[in-house]
């Protein structure tokens, strides 16, 4: 029952925004748009800048780029970094993120604790695909960063790890998102429970789940978490219990759901009973004749021969050709010492198809119980000829039989 690392994954990518907003424009050039003077810039790089935005304004990148190139060229040694995040914001206009990329790692060089320059850095690398890289960056940034919503930067750093399928890194993390002082994001306990049943880790799974109920008691995906990880254990009871919370909190949307349910209440609880219940909810709406016949033989274990019966019938009423249904209520009609009614069945099932061996056959034991025996022993004799798999018991209660009526001839002849 482990989780598909695809399906993983996806619950990261959609649970967080892909790439944080670029802040392309840093506060020197913001400064320059205000027309405030910041004293790190000399005039010539002030007028550069000046000159570059305006080429962009006017959509002339190409010119934008001359003019910085000749700036680099007479100033290769002291260029300041709004300079170089005016080439990235050019190249990214341009849809070249490559160049782009460059020159946010010029200035990430000799700004590496600037968060400003970080989220652009980190969120241009997760965009181009280098997962593992935007990673660290991210990680990087949540140091530096003043962050505004609970665990800043450090989801988008999880979604990268992810990416790169590091679980290891992302489950460090999320750690550390669940163990931060204030409000907790119930997701990060959602993604660390999926790290930790990918991982086969059951018992802290079931830890955050527990911590997660505690939060929110009334989520019925918790609750499945719960039982998946109690029948892996084979805790039965346990994980019966779990469903039915979750089922009663939430409607289950997928019918099979209803139908693990009723198969642990049959099969490991011993309550056939609310087996059946999960049944009819699972095919309530569409049921087929082995639909039928797994509710009616759930009832069957209950001793609820009236009940099997009654849902044999819905389904001969929906389905009055079915010689399965027929059968099955021949079997359960004579289960339930009901014989006349079992052979009546069982007629109705010949109509349908003359060939039944197995029509033929129950008809024989429920008239051998009746001590109809030269009823018995035609539809034996029938049924054999028809079904290889009931000749030797055939054979042995023809024989039988036949004894019997040639003792009975004996004594009649002695009289």
């Amino acid at each position: 029952m482990g989780i598909n690392m695809q399906k993983l994954k996806h619950v990261f990518i959609y649970g967080l925004l892909l790439v944080l907003p670029f802040a392309i424009i840093s506060s020197s050039i913001a400064q320059e748009r205000e027309g405030k003077k910041d004293d790190k810039l000399t005039t010539e790089a002030r007028l550069t800048i000046f000159k570059a935005q305006t080429a962009m304004s006017e959509e002339k990148p190409e010119e934008a780029l001359t003019i910085l190139d000749k700036y680099l060229a007479t100033q290769p040694d002291a260029v300041p970094p709004a300079v170089y995040e005016l080439y990235a914001y050019i190249w990214l206009e341009k849809k070249d993120n490559e160049k782009a990329l460059k020159y946010f790692r010029i200035m990430y060089e000799a700004e590496p604790d600037n968060a400003k320059v970080l989220k652009n850095l980190a969120s241009l690398t997760f965009q181009v695909e280098r997962y593992a890289e935007a990673a660290v960056l991210f990680e990087k940034l949540y140091e530096v960063e003043d962050a505004t919503t609970p665990g800043g930067s450090l989801p988008y750093a999880v979604n990268a790890y992810m990416m790169a399928e590091d679980l290891v890194n992302s489950k460090r993390l999320l750690k550390k998102l669940v163990g931060l002082p204030g409000e907790i994001d119930a997701k990060w306990y959602e993604w660390l429970i999926n790290i930790c049943l990918e991982q086969d880790e059951m018992n802290e799974a079931e830890e955050y789940i527990i911590d997660l109920l505690r939060i929110n008691p009334v989520q019925a995906r918790y609750w499945k978490h719960l039982a998946q990880i109690r029948i892996k254990r084979e805790e039965w009871q346990a994980a019966t219990s779990d469903l039915e919370i979750s089922y009663r909190v939430e409607a289950p949307h997928n019918l099979s759901e209803w139908i693990i349910l009723g198969d642990l209440y049959r099969t490991t609880v011993n309550a056939p009973l609310m087996g059946a219940r999960c049944y009819m909810e699972a095919y309530k709406e569409n049921s087929a004749e082995k639909d039928y016949i797994s509710i009616s033989r759930t009832y069957e274990m209950a001793y609820r021969y009236d009940d099997a019966v009654r849902i044999l019938n819905e389904g001969i009423r929906k389905n009055p050709a079915s010689t399965a249904l027929l059968l099955e209520k021949g079997r359960v009609l004579y289960d339930a010492r009901r014989y006349t009614e079992a052979i009546a069945a069982l007629e109705e099932c010949l109509k349908i198809d003359p060939q039944s061996g197995d029509a033929l056959f129950q008809i024989g034991l429920s008239a051998w119980t009746l001590r109809e025996w030269d009823k018995a022993r035609t539809a034996f004799v029938q049924a054999k000829r028809l079904s290889e798999k009931y000749s030797a018991q055939c054979d042995s209660v023809i024989d039988l039989l036949d004894d019997l009526n040639e003792e009975k001839a004996e004594v009649m002849a002695t009289k």
